[in-house]
């Protein structure tokens, strides 16, 4: 069944079926394929008054669970045809569709907001900033492992040591991300500075023939010179560092760790090599969303003190995954209470060459600064489409969008709201912006 860019409304069809919003939860976590019961109560965002049990026998007695759990123990959705004689010809289709999307071993990774190109009334402001941005995509993520030697409260990954690969296992995972088409390679985790072998690896996605190769980092272990200077010996191009506040009792907070020290000397170290391309990943949350206009003014001065060849600020508002959904208590707010750092942010540094990139924002609620809106969309699986097609399927699972966003003229490109936020605060704050007739 065919579908129109970024509309993210199944989670609406799936409701006016007549499932629960637990329901609906749960369903979608099954849609990325088959899990336990245990491991399903660990990912979905249930609410206190929720069980997985009540879930999953809602799931049964609409027809959309397996009859048997498969020999491992994982329950399962049942076929296409079942899915739409349980929800509908639509629903159901479009369920079908998310599920053999998701098990395919290419899901879209990262897209550019992709109205910034056809829409001159939204281009036009970010027209310089766009060609640098345009020329990072397609590119192809590798996820070297989820351990991490932070424990920040609003991370949307899932530690497991399991999840790690081996030496042979990221060797083959570097070959298989070349082979898709690929010249640009994102390496994450976790943290990937926490393997001795980060700056084989790079050396080795050089080899390989990636012309640009992309680190997400915390930046703790580059406050060791050494391996900031064997990264990018080895061929590093570009870094994305993570950190949402220089404030060190927030940090420790934040983070679980007092180790903002470490994160200054890597910035210092970092300042030597200024032919980088760097951008400042920082998360807008109840914790740091006062600081955050101060925040981004540090870090636009050590780029006016280093000079790298590239920089911009990515500041998404806290995605509720994983972490942040466990706290959701301490760092989860609602969205209109942090408009005002973000109208200062803009207001200090919008007019900057370089950019500050916005995500997680509806546009809606961005009128005039629409500009600076971008959205990463996360990875499902490591390796694009061979014909580069960017499918947008997968973000069923994780944003959502009304039934009257089909009206707003930003209704092609915006992702809508994170499906987590939208469990916790509704979609009330979603005023469609009409069409012009």
């Amino acid at each position: 069944m065919m579908r129109a860019p970024l509309q993210n409304d199944l989670e609406p069809l799936l409701l006016e079926a007549g499932l629960s919003p637990a329901g609906v939860e749960v369903l979608l976590n099954l849609a990325l394929g088959p899990a336990r019961a245990e491991d399903l109560a660990r990912h979905a965002k249930l609410l206190p008054a929720e069980s997985i049990q009540g879930c999953l026998e809602e799931l049964r007695r609409r027809g959309l669970l397996g009859a048997t759990t498969l020999p491992d123990g994982r329950l399962e959705l049942v076929g296409a045809a079942e899915l739409g004689h349980a929800l509908g010809a639509t629903a159901g289709g479009r369920l079908a569709l998310l599920v053999s999307r998701a098990r395919q071993d290419h899901v879209g990774g990262l897209s550019l907001n992709p109205g910034l190109g056809r829409v001159a009334a939204l281009a036009a402001p970010f027209a310089e900033r766009l060609p640098r941005l345009a020329e990072r995509l397609p590119q192809v993520e590798v996820k070297l492992q989820t351990v991490c030697n932070l424990r920040c409260l609003y991370c949307f990954i899932r530690r497991d040591p399991a999840d790690g690969l081996d030496a042979q296992a990221a060797q083959t995972a570097l070959e298989k991300a070349r082979g898709s088409g690929c010249q640009r390679l994102i390496l994450t985790g976790g943290e990937p500075t926490l393997r001795k072998d980060l700056p084989a690896l790079i050396a080795t996605a050089r080899r390989l023939g990636f012309e640009d190769v992309q680190l997400f980092s915390n930046g703790l272990m580059f406050a060791y010179r050494g391996l900031v200077d064997a990264c990018v010996a080895a061929g590093l191009t570009s870094l994305v560092l993570h950190v949402s506040s220089f404030d060190p009792a927030v940090y420790h907070r934040l983070t679980g760790r007092d180790l903002l020290a470490q994160v200054l000397a890597a910035m210092e170290n970092l300042a030597r090599h200024p032919h980088l391309a760097i951008e400042v990943i920082s998360v807008v949350n109840r914790l740091t969303v006062a600081g955050m206009p101060g925040t981004i003014r540090r870090t636009r001065e050590w780029q006016r003190q280093a000079g790298f060849r590239w920089f911009a600020n990515q500041i998404p508002f806290c995605c509720v995954y994983s972490s942040s959904w466990d706290n959701r208590d301490e760092v989860l707010m609602p969205m209109p209470e942090s408009l005002e750092a973000v109208g200062q942010i803009i207001a200090a540094e919008g007019g900057s060459r370089w950019p500050l990139l916005f995500m997680g924002y509806p546009l809606c609620i961005l009128p005039g600064w629409e500009a600076h809106a971008f959205d990463l969309y996360a990875t499902l699986a490591r390796v694009l489409l061979p014909s580069r097609e960017v499918d947008t399927t997968f973000l069923d699972t994780m944003f959502v969008k009304p039934s009257r966003c089909r009206r707003c003229r930003h209704e092609p490109y915006c992702v809508g709201l994170s499906r987590g936020y939208a469990r916790i605060f509704g979609v009330d704050l979603l005023a469609p912006s009409e069409r012009a007739p």
